[in-house]
């Protein structure tokens, strides 16, 4: 793009430049900004450059299309979020199953809305994020599914709960996150501390409907079955 746009090609007068490693990453949050700002339709490339104060030829050597660039912030905002959700889980004294996952949704969900939360375009982004990368965006869904079911089949395991008759470790987890989603739009704009208490409460009374606390010698002798089964 470059030679064609000075005209002749001489490779004796180029001076090559080391573009910084880290100006990917100034465009991907100037980005992050211009689509918060003016919403997916309204932003441009021009914005963007403006936004990190680079030049339009350095945001399309890093990103050929304002589409590729949203891309790339669905999937850095995914990446954030399951980086936050697993830190969170493992940050810490051992915690309860139910804690642990309150913490694990908490922390996924506060990064993912970190970028457009309070944007007045927020559900044009998240409705194009989905249009647009929703491949990516269900890949996403899948890995932080596991990560809440290793929460649950640690849990089970090591003899702290037991599933009740009936229910499988698929189905509570689908559940949890289908009613993680609704405590999202019904109690987030009522603020981070209220939206934790509404998950935390959630979390509590799905985990009471599908595991049993077993009593302290059956733990035991859950635990002492777990160690037997890693040794072998």
């Amino acid at each position: 793009m470059a030679g064609t746009a000075c005209g002749r090609f001489d490779s004796s007068t180029v001076t090559v430049k080391t573009v910084p490693m880290q100006t990917r990453d100034i465009l991907l949050e100037a980005g992050l900004r211009v689509f918060s700002r003016h919403g997916y339709r309204r932003a441009s490339m021009s914005m963007v450059a403006e936004e990190a104060g680079l030049t339009r030829q350095a945001v399309y050597h890093h990103f050929a299309s304002k589409e590729q660039l949203f891309s790339a912030l669905v999937d850095v905002l995914n990446v954030r979020a399951h980086a936050a959700a697993a830190t969170a889980v493992d940050a810490g004294p051992r915690q309860p199953m139910a804690d642990r996952l309150v913490q694990a949704l908490v922390a996924h969900q506060a990064a993912i809305l970190q970028g457009v939360a309070g944007s007045l375009h927020e559900d044009e982004l998240m409705a194009e994020g989905m249009k647009r990368c929703g491949g990516a965006v269900e890949l996403h869904a899948r890995r932080f599914e596991r990560l809440l079911a290793s929460i649950v089949r640690d849990a089970v395991a090591s003899g702290e709960v037991v599933p009740v008759s009936g229910s499988s470790e698929r189905q509570f987890i689908s559940l949890l996150l289908a009613a993680a989603k609704g405590i999202k739009v019904t109690h987030l704009q009522a603020g981070a501390k209220a939206h934790a208490q509404a998950l935390g409460l959630m979390v509590r009374v799905l985990c009471r409907g599908a595991f049993a606390i077993p009593s302290q010698s059956h733990s035991i002798q859950m635990t002492g079955h777990s160690a037997r089964r890693a040794r072998t």
